[in-house]
């Protein structure tokens, strides 16, 4: 089985502006891995690579064993971005329909009907609150079964409650699929319990350990964020 992400020497450059600068990292298939780093650390440079949207400019990088560009890698690709990615002018069941004819994909209800989504399925997307779309756009995503799920910030505009019932989604999702959770949130990724994490500092990984490794060694993910930072 390839790994669900395979990275190497992964360089991205806009400009004279070096974003990625020698990127090796390699995510299995079934992990839960969380992405942290301060803006501009290349977190969601490296993310936009994963998902296709950009190429690097060298280096390797395959995701589930293909090129992240090609459109039969993409439809196994589940993408969570901080806007939600949703089309407001349409309804929620419209946004359904449109991404299951993209993915070519009959849609699960389980998580529609999880998250709470099937009591507003027929409101167009405006006029939800921002944790509505946050939570129908996560539904969405689930409902089309990604072997990869890529959340980039997905509890931005969430309330408290939101934002449990968010990563306890992510919880139930571990294990059925590889999870790459992108945050700056060291407490949430330290409630998320990730089976790895990852620490983006000036376009490199600064840190790349177990959480198990990350906690007997810092005690905590802000002593270990602080740790590599320093």
């Amino acid at each position: 089985m390839p790994p669900a992400v395979l990275a190497e020497g992964l360089r991205k450059e806009y400009g004279r502006v070096v974003a990625l600068d020698g990127v090796d990292v390699r995510i299995e298939q079934g992990e839960l891995v969380a992405v942290l780093g301060p803006n501009g650390a290349g977190k969601s440079t490296f993310v936009k690579i994963v998902c296709g949207v950009t190429t690097p400019t060298s280096g390797k990088i395959e995701v589930l064993g293909g090129d992240p560009s090609d459109p039969a890698v993409k439809r196994r690709v589940g993408i969570l971005p901080q806007e939600g990615g949703l089309y407001p002018e349409m309804t929620v069941r419209e946004n359904l329909r449109f991404y299951s004819r993209l993915y070519g994909k009959d849609p699960d209800p389980e998580p529609i009907r999880r998250l709470g989504v099937d009591g507003f399925l027929d409101r167009r997307v405006w006029g939800l609150s921002g944790g509505m779309k946050k939570r129908a756009a996560l539904a969405i995503t689930l409902s089309l079964d990604p072997e990869l799920l890529v959340l980039d910030e997905p509890t931005n505009e969430l309330d408290p409650l939101g934002r449990k019932d968010l990563l306890e989604e992510v919880k139930k999702n571990a294990g059925e699929r590889t999870i790459m959770y992108v945050s700056h949130d060291v407490y949430e990724v330290e409630q998320l319990e990730p089976d790895r994490l990852l620490i983006f500092l000036n376009g490199r990984i600064a840190l790349n350990s177990s959480f198990d490794e990350v906690m007997d060694k810092y005690g905590s993910v802000m002593d270990a964020y602080e740790g590599v930072s320093s």
